[in-house]
């Protein structure tokens, strides 16, 4: 029997899973698509996300000591945490995904150093290299699309000329863009071309259920619009900061205490992680918040070049980095400092 079982086998799933048996705690996850399901895109990895690298439903029943929700934005698990949880709410962006062999570009791919982020009135459209050896070229596109109900949004991610339209309408002439945009759009195999509508999950105050048994990392817990480029990170360090808690639980039930004193114990220390992660995330959704908005279209001409400038000075006051040392440089490994 497993220690944790975790339900979703996506980034925070499978991180879940790999800090947990560093910490000698067995787990076992459980995916809803089969083996044979593949899909996905280019992924953003901010500096945090590599730092904890660097460390590093089929109807079945099972037992286990805690179970780790996992299974993302729409997350089935989250009802046994907040029974009474809102839907996730839509963004009005979307971010459509493809990638390019270099061969097919010819050469214009060289007229810009990547990775680049460019800005536009139609949105936003950042490129970098996809592959080891430079031979493929992908990107990722930011842009404003009215709601749709999840049969919708399904419909339109399969409808891949679709896609397509919808970039060519908004990144290619008349639209002022750089050559190697219009190349991209045009020349992206259809099979490559996905949809991601940007949901934020609803707030919860705690994302550990009344039992202290069942826990929400990732999407399940605070999906985060990719505008900060922090989603992957957030959930990587949910993972780890939570292996860590886990660990000490286990550590004070290897000593004899009764069963009531171990389940106030398990209690305070997963009520220690949740506070800490909180806060931590509560100031990463108002980093990504900011950057969304300037992100979006603005009516007025004064409004549009004033975002212009201020992502001007962001970059170039600030460095690379925005002024975002404070979330890069986090280290995992402090939560133990709190959960003592």
């Amino acid at each position: 029997m497993p220690q944790v079982v975790i339900i979703g086998g996506g980034f925070a799933g499978m991180a879940a899973s790999i800090f947990l048996k560093k910490r000698g705690i067995s787990s076992a996850i459980y995916e809803l698509r089969d083996e044979s399901f593949t899909s996905g895109g280019n992924i953003a990895l901010a500096p945090n996300a590599l730092r904890v690298l660097d460390h590093a439903h089929n109807g079945e029943r099972v037992t286990a000591d805690f179970v780790i929700g996992a299974d993302g934005i729409h997350s089935t698990v989250r009802s046994h945490v907040a029974l009474e949880s809102a839907a996730p709410n839509y963004s009005g962006m979307v971010g459509i995904m493809g990638h390019v062999t270099s061969g097919e570009l010819g050469g214009v791919e060289r007229t810009l150093e990547l990775p680049a982020m460019l800005f536009g009135d139609t949105g936003s459209f950042a490129i970098m290299p996809s592959s080891y050896d430079g031979t493929k070229v992908g990107y990722f596109a930011s842009i404003e699309l009215e709601d749709r109900s999840r049969e919708e949004w399904s419909t339109l991610g399969q409808d891949k000329q679709g896609l397509r339209k919808i970039l060519a309408d908004r990144f290619v002439p008349p639209h002022r863009y750089p050559e190697l945009v219009q190349a991209l759009v045009e020349k992206t195999p259809l099979d490559t071309l996905s949809l991601w509508p940007f949901f934020s999950a609803p707030t919860l105050d705690s994302w550990v259920s009344k039992s202290a048994r069942v826990i929400l990392i990732g999407d399940s817990a605070h999906a985060i619009p990719p505008t900060g480029g922090q989603g992957a990170a957030m959930a990587l360090k949910d993972a780890e900061t939570l292996s860590y808690a886990l660990a000490m639980i286990y550590r004070v039930r290897s000593v004899s205490k009764p069963d009531h004193e171990e389940d106030v114990e398990a209690d305070r220390i997963l009520a220690q992680w949740n506070g800490h992660r909180h806060e931590r995330v509560a100031k990463v959704l108002v980093f990504t918040s900011k950057n969304g908005k300037l992100r979006k279209s603005s009516p007025h001409l004064f409004e549009h070049i004033a975002k212009e400038w201020l992502m001007w000075a962001a970059f170039k006051w600030m460095g690379s980095e925005g002024g975002a040392q404070w979330m890069y440089e986090y280290a995992a490994e402090s939560v133990r400092s709190v959960l003592c």
